[in-house]
């Protein structure tokens, strides 16, 4: 059995896409909650596997904000959930090294962001 959470250093995500948090708070939407959701809608291998179509990771990304969006009340256009994708997929290019690392060691079917401390990201491995 392997490790039960996975402890992301999301420093370099933060340091190198720190511009983007203007961005972000142009939707109302803070990094950490966007972090969140990129590593929860992009880990979830059922999502990837449910459907005969091909799934793309801004497929997966485009679903998870328009949910989002209907949950929260946010009234963000087609362009704005593209141009949060587009944030969204640039962070994750930065920390899925470290994920794909723990994945070839530890497989697991999802990650689930249990808490963020500065900059570590919590997940639990299910």
């Amino acid at each position: 059995m392997g490790p039960r959470y996975l402890i992301l250093d999301i420093s370099h995500a933060r340091a190198t896409e720190n511009h983007l948090n203007g961005s972000l708070a142009t939707y109302n939407l803070k990094f950490t909650d966007l972090l969140t959701m990129t590593v929860e809608a992009l880990t979830n291998l059922e999502d990837y596997y449910t459907n005969d179509e091909k799934v793309t990771d801004y497929g997966l990304m485009y679903r998870c904000l328009n949910q989002y969006n209907d949950r929260h009340r946010k009234e963000y256009t087609f362009e704005d959930i593209h141009d949060i994708c587009t944030i969204a997929l640039r962070i994750y290019k930065t920390i899925y090294p470290a994920i794909g690392t723990f994945f070839q060691q530890y497989t697991f079917s999802r990650l689930i962001v249990s808490q963020c401390l500065g900059d570590d990201l919590y997940v639990e491995c299910c």
